[in-house]
Formats: structure tokens, C-alpha cells, sequence
């Protein structure tokens, strides 16, 4: 297992909170995709994979 490393200066000084980063660190953790309608709040994190279904 890689461990998810976060940015959190940058995820937490934005407008995410902290249910953002939990679900991202989860994401990345488990090599997961993020589907969103909202992909600004995911955006920033690296090597995140979020995807719109709606766009």
C-alpha cells in the first residue's frame, strides 16, 4: 500500500474542507477515481483521477 500524501496547506487554505480531503486521501490511497460534478474542489491535489459524468 503507497501512502496518500496531501497538500494540505493547499487543499484546507482553499474552500474544500476537511470531507474534500478525507474523500481525495481515501482516493489516492486506494488508487481510486474520484466522479464528481464539482472537480474544482479535486483539482489541485496531485495525482488524483476525478472525473465528471455529468460534463
Amino acid at each position: 500500500m503507497k501512502p496518500a500524501l496531501l497538500d494540505t496547506d493547499t487543499v484546507l487554505g482553499s474552500s474544500n474542507g476537511h470531507t474534500d480531503t478525507l474523500i481525495a486521501g481515501i482516493a489516492l490511497a486506494n488508487n481510486l477515481v474520484i466522479v464528481t460534478n464539482n472537480t474544482a474542489h479535486f483539482t489541485r491535489i496531485k495525482n488524483l483521477e476525478v472525473e465528471n459524468w455529468m460534463a
